[in-house]
């Protein structure tokens, strides 16, 4: 927030020793993604150590610096050269263990708030279900995969003049799931439903189960498996990602691929790791009111 209010520029730094020559071959670069220091803003006082957060950081940071440790979502550490992106962001590992059920839970409310908000009749469908009980998160078993490597990630077909109508029209926005409004689709071709949708700027995931239209730099992830459970837990997890980006590094379809994210996995026969696509399914189920969707 250095250049707070009015710009949503990040600064990065960078420290270099003069009259030294970088060797890719045997110098990794350390990357530092310090930003939340414990400083507050208040009124008139500017960003303040309102309840003494900082000096316990600072010793963290600086122990990570000075030993050139990567930790899950604070830094990281990397061989680099001119080609590189020299930012945190490219190369640290995301960390899992801030993962819980209440954001499982928040994707889910999300995503019935858009459903409502747009004419959606639960009441046809309320029913009593047995309560189930919500598994724990065995999240230090989940394992690696690549997103370009289990999904089918692809650009929209755009259309930017619209008119009033009936179709999703999607856009980069980080709200509503996604959805700037309604719109007609025009005489273009619509894209296909049952899909997660990725804004570049905006950076979220969010399920789209019609058809829409999508503006500008719109990606999809698709899988065969995905229905509407399994996609709710997907963009949980994909959103773990979202604060690597930002105006100035948009999250584009190379960098989607190219994304490693942490799934429920199971064996499959030829004795590899995959998704746990009945997991996932089965975890959301247990959520307050997912039988409804």
């Amino acid at each position: 927030e250095i250049f707070y209010p009015g710009a949503s520029a990040n600064a990065c730094c960078m420290v270099f020793n003069l009259g030294i020559p970088h060797k890719i071959s045997d110098t990794p670069t350390f990357f530092g993604f310090y930003k939340d220091d414990g400083f507050e803003k208040r009124k008139n006082l500017g960003r303040i150590d309102k309840k003494g957060k900082w000096h316990k950081i600072e010793g963290i940071w600086l122990e990570l610096y000075n030993k050139r440790m990567a930790k899950p979502g604070l830094s990281a550490v990397a061989k680099v050269n001119e080609v590189d992106e020299w930012l945190c962001e490219s190369f640290m590992e995301t960390d899992y263990s801030r993962l819980s059920e209440q954001n499982f839970k928040r994707t889910l409310q999300n995503y019935f708030a858009y459903l409502v908000s747009n004419g959606y009749n639960f009441y046809e469908r309320l029913h009593h279900n047995k309560k189930l009980e919500i598994p724990q998160l065995d999240i230090a078993n989940w394992k690696e995969f690549v997103v370009g490597s289990i999904f089918d990630c692809c650009t929209t077909e755009t259309m930017i003049e619209t008119t009033q109508g009936d179709s999703p029209y999607v856009t980069r926005s980080a709200l509503n799931n996604g959805v700037s409004g309604f719109v007609s689709d025009g005489g273009y071709e619509l894209n296909a439903e049952n899909c997660i949708t990725i804004g570049a700027e905006g950076a979220v995931a969010f399920y789209q189960s019609h058809p829409f239209v999508a503006g500008v730099k719109i990606y999809t992830l698709r899988n065969h498996n995905m229905n509407p459970l399994i996609a709710i837990f997907l963009c949980t997890v994909l959103n773990q990602e979202s604060y690597k980006y930002s105006y100035g590094r948009a999250r584009i379809l190379d960098k989607i691929k190219n994304e490693t994210i942490k799934l429920p996995a199971a064996i499959n026969n030829r004795g590899e790791y995959q998704p746990d696509w009945q997991y996932m399914e089965n975890y959301i189920k247990t959520l307050p009111y997912a039988d409804l969707i």
